[in-house]
């Protein structure tokens, strides 16, 4: 019987939990822990060890200064991204970064819609710093639908565009 790392590790935290489950059941969910854990462990090394890539202007265009960032809208928010890297044409590197509401800055609640309505919400401030530690992701160019839309970026994410400065909204009524 073969057992799949979801199910080991539902054994073992149920186990925890005071559920009963027989010594040998228990043993083997914590070998098949062990052997991902060091599977992956495996993976983590020969990824670190593979080569570096290339230099940006060996590998591809230069990033356009005037669109070095690629925000990311979701219907009414917008998160900041910066390009890391121009792959190709058709392909960039990005990654997120921190934003902080600019001290000083309270949104201006009334009543109304759900749970009140935020009067000030366009006059936002952030301070944009780049976060070293966050998930690079690819985007890559998509062709509108449409003739009269514009070109966007996409990744697993969201839809991205590309701007001269990074950019966070956040809609306090939606």
């Amino acid at each position: 019987m073969t057992m799949t790392l979801g199910t080991a590790e539902y054994i073992i935290h149920q186990a925890a939990q005071g559920e009963k489950y027989s010594p040998e059941g228990i043993k083997a969910a914590q070998a098949v822990v062990d052997r991902w854990t060091k599977i992956r462990a495996k993976r983590a090394a020969a990824k670190k060890d593979a080569a570096a890539p290339a230099p940006v202007a060996e590998a591809a265009p230069a990033i356009d200064p005037k669109k070095a960032y690629a925000n990311m809208h979701g219907y009414t928010d917008i998160e900041p991204y910066e390009v890391v890297r121009v792959v190709s044409e058709q392909t960039m590197e990005i990654r997120r970064m921190t934003a902080k509401l600019s001290n000083g800055w309270k949104p201006d609640i009334s009543p109304g819609g759900f749970a009140g309505h935020c009067n000030n919400q366009e006059t936002q401030t952030y301070d944009y710093t780049s976060d070293e530690s966050a998930p690079i992701v690819r985007i890559r160019k998509v062709k509108p639908k449409h003739s009269n839309r514009m070109m966007t970026w996409k990744s697993a994410y969201g839809h991205h565009r590309l701007s001269d400065k990074p950019c966070k909204f956040h809609d306090y009524n939606f």
